[in-house]
């Protein structure tokens, strides 16, 4: 009886012993499975989301450029939009003033031009006229001086300080001997003034128009 009973203790022990140890064993595998799949996904999540914040930061630095450049367009319109009205000023405003000026620069140098020859313009040209919000006339003024090489660096200096708003295009020098070394300047400058709408001036395909001399 007592050999029965050792018997079936045994061999139930040894059963629970193989149980426990499946048990363990699939526990076992499940962690390992379960920690690994874990892992793989952590991983995975982790890329995500570093992907989408490079997307955020790349969106934020596209905003803040496109502000940045709203600003600046802003900005720009309004200083066009100042020196249109209260510095280029229209032809009938502002010509005199300037025609007085230049004689004034000519005349500060020791210098003489022989008469001035006004070629007229117009800005923006047909193609480009929508990107711009006002129409402007271009005079050409070019200019023929003679004197000593201070005397014309002065008076270019002169121009680009003065605020008419001289824009020198070329400037072409040679020298001559009349008694002294002379250096001959033939300087090309440009100024806008504000179209006022009434401006007689003739479009051409390059954008100049008619000429007038004083």
């Amino acid at each position: 009886m007592n050999v029965n009973v050792d018997r079936l203790i045994r061999k139930g022990f040894v059963k629970a012993v193989v149980s426990a140890v499946a048990v363990l064993a699939l526990n076992v595998l499940v962690y390992f499975f379960g920690i690994a799949r874990l892992g793989a996904v952590t991983a995975l999540q982790k890329n995500e989301i570093e992907a989408n914040n490079r997307k955020i930061a790349e969106m934020q630095a596209q905003r803040d450029a496109a502000a940045e450049k709203a600003s600046i367009y802003k900005q720009g319109s309004k200083v066009l939009e100042t020196l249109g009205k209260d510095y280029f000023k229209t032809r009938a405003e502002r010509f005199a003033e300037l025609q007085k000026d230049l004689q004034k620069l000519l005349e500060a140098n020791g210098l003489t031009n022989d008469s001035m020859a006004y070629t007229y313009g117009q800005e923006p040209k047909d193609s480009q006229k929508s990107a711009w919000r006002h129409d402007y006339v271009t005079v050409q003024i070019p200019l023929a001086v003679s004197g000593s090489y201070p005397q014309v660096k002065k008076f270019i200096s002169d121009l680009q300080a003065s605020p008419q708003f001289y824009i020198i295009n070329d400037i072409g020098l040679s020298t001559s001997t009349q008694g002294a070394v002379l250096l001959n300047a033939r300087i090309a400058v440009t100024t806008l003034f504000l179209a006022d709408g009434s401006e007689p001036v003739v479009r051409t395909k390059n954008g100049s128009a008619n000429k007038e001399s004083s």
